[in-house]
C-alpha cells in the first residue's frame, strides 16, 4: 500500500530530489584528505608516502616555550599533552612554540531573587582567555602565527575561597578549549606548508 501512495504523491519529485542531494552530498565528502592523515594513507591516494610526513608526527616535534602565568601553564600543559598524544615533550624538536595567554574574569549578572546574594553584587562570573602563538622553525624563521579566544562562565558563590576556586575552575576550563583551538590552528598552519 506505501508504496502506491508514494509513487502518487505529489511530494515525489522534491523526496527523489532531496535523496540524490543528500547522496551527492556523501560522494563529494569521500574525496577530502583527512588532516591528520598517514604515509599509509598518502600512498593510498597515490602520494609519495617515502616524502610525506604524517600530521601526527609533525605535531610531535613541536616545541613550546615556558610560560609566565598559571593560566599560560595550564595552556601549555594541554598543548604538550595533545602535541604527542600523552608522550610530552620532544627531545629534538623540529618546530618551537611561543605562546602568550591573558585571561580576565569579570562579575556579568546580577541575580536579585537569589536571598543569599548581597544586594548588588554579581552573582555570575565570566573568563575571558586569549592565547597568541608564534611557530618557528629551527632556523627561527616563523611559519605561522596566529590568536584565539576562549570563554567559560561561572557562579560566584557569597563565600570567599569558594568564589576564588569558581574562577580558577573556568580559568581551567577556558585554558582547556583554548588549548583545543590552537592545536587545530597549529595543525592547520602544518596542513598549508605540506
Amino acid at each position: 500500500m506505501f508504496p502506491d501512495r508514494f509513487a502518487r504523491s505529489p511530494f515525489r519529485p522534491f523526496m527523489v530530489g532531496m535523496a540524490a542531494l543528500a547522496l551527492a552530498g556523501l560522494v563529494a565528502g569521500c574525496t577530502v584528505r583527512p588532516m591528520y592523515d598517514t604515509p599509509k594513507a598518502d600512498a593510498a591516494l597515490g602520494g609519495d608516502a617515502a616524502q610525506s610526513m604524517s600530521m601526527q608526527s609533525t605535531l610531535s616535534s613541536v616545541s613550546i616555550k615556558p610560560a609566565s602565568t598559571r593560566q599560560g601553564m595550564e595552556v601549555r600543559n594541554r598543548l604538550i599533552f595533545l602535541f604527542g598524544q600523552g608522550a610530552g615533550e620532544p627531545s629534538n624538536p623540529a618546530y618551537t612554540m611561543t605562546l602568550d595567554v591573558s585571561s580576565a574574569a569579570s562579575g556579568v549578572a546580577v541575580i536579585p531573587d537569589r536571598d543569599f546574594v548581597a544586594e548588588g553584587l554579581p552573582s555570575a562570573g565570566r573568563v575571558d582567555m586569549t592565547g597568541k602563538f608564534t611557530i618557528a622553525d629551527q632556523s627561527g624563521a616563523v611559519i605561522g602565527q596566529g590568536t584565539r579566544s576562549a570563554t567559560a562562565n561561572y557562579d560566584i558563590p557569597t563565600q570567599g575561597f569558594a568564589a576564588r576556586s569558581a574562577v580558577i575552575d573556568a580559568e581551567d576550563r577556558a585554558a582547556r578549549e583554548l588549548a583545543e583551538m590552537i592545536h587545530l590552528a597549529t595543525a592547520q598552519v602544518f596542513a598549508t606548508r605540506q
